[in-house]
């Protein structure tokens, strides 16, 4: 308050003026200056401290809160991509405005596939994902990009890789081992010297098959000439052949 006197030898007068002083803005945010991390991982809490102003916050990623009565920002974004959170702190009366900005980065995950395989008993499958990546790690214990393995039923295996932010992700695959096709014989000889003999088959595990003879498909079965025949059997669903059966007609 300042009091202002004016007098002279007629008298004197008194004005009173009050003076009001606001104090500026404060604000402070503890923060790393930059966050940078996977998708899915969730960002270090940022302490935002104010006083003498309103608190505003904006530029938030969905997933990633400010709770005004802790003055604490925090979450998981929900998605990958860069962000700006600025922070703002304005005094009502008109005497200032503090601003903080925070850089939040979240890298997107790998996107790995593994195609499946489908083999038949005793054969190989190479696994890749479709996509190249900074790193490997199978669950072999393998850590190159493709594997080859021969497993004896169906297996499930698993690969973790690395993108060029470091961010990891895990693919499921499978080795379907499809079983051999089994038959089994009747052999009917000739008579005499006239060409009678015939293959039947007694028993076979699959439904739709063909039938080869010495290699070859589409040979009948009957009226065959002495000679030693080797017989396999094609599942046609899944191409699987069996072991060989010989047969001999006399």
């Amino acid at each position: 308050t300042i009091t202002v006197k004016a007098e002279n030898n007629c008298g004197e007068l008194t004005e009173t003026i009050d003076i009001v002083v606001f104090k500026l803005p404060e604000l402070t945010v503890t923060s790393t200056e930059k966050q940078e991390f996977c998708l899915n991982e969730s960002i270090t809490d940022i302490l935002v401290e104010w006083s003498e102003s309103t608190i505003a916050v904006d530029g938030l990623p969905a997933g990633v809160t400010f709770n005004e009565i802790t003055g604490v920002i925090s979450g998981t974004p929900l998605a990958s991509g860069n962000w700006e959170i600025v922070v703002t702190a304005t005094n009502p009366n008109g005497c200032g405005v503090l601003t903080k900005t925070i850089n939040i980065v979240v890298n997107p995950l790998p996107e790995v596939i593994v195609p499946e395989q489908s083999i038949c008993v005793g054969e190989t499958a190479e696994l890749a994902p479709v996509t190249v990546f900074n790193s490997y790690k199978w669950n072999t214990g393998e850590e190159s990009q493709s594997i080859t393995v021969k497993p004896d039923r169906t297996t499930q295996y698993t690969l973790t890789v690395t993108n060029q932010y470091g961010c990891e992700q895990m693919a499921l695959t499978y080795v379907n081992v499809n079983p051999l096709p089994e038959f089994s014989l009747k052999i009917t000889d000739t008579d005499c010297a006239t060409p009678t003999g015939k293959i039947e088959m007694v028993y076979v595990s699959v439904d739709d098959y063909t039938v080869t003879i010495n290699g070859q498909t589409g040979q009948a079965l009957v009226n065959l000439g002495e000679g030693d025949y080797t017989i396999t059997v094609i599942d046609n669903k899944t191409g699987c052949e069996s072991k060989p059966q010989n047969a001999h007609i006399y």
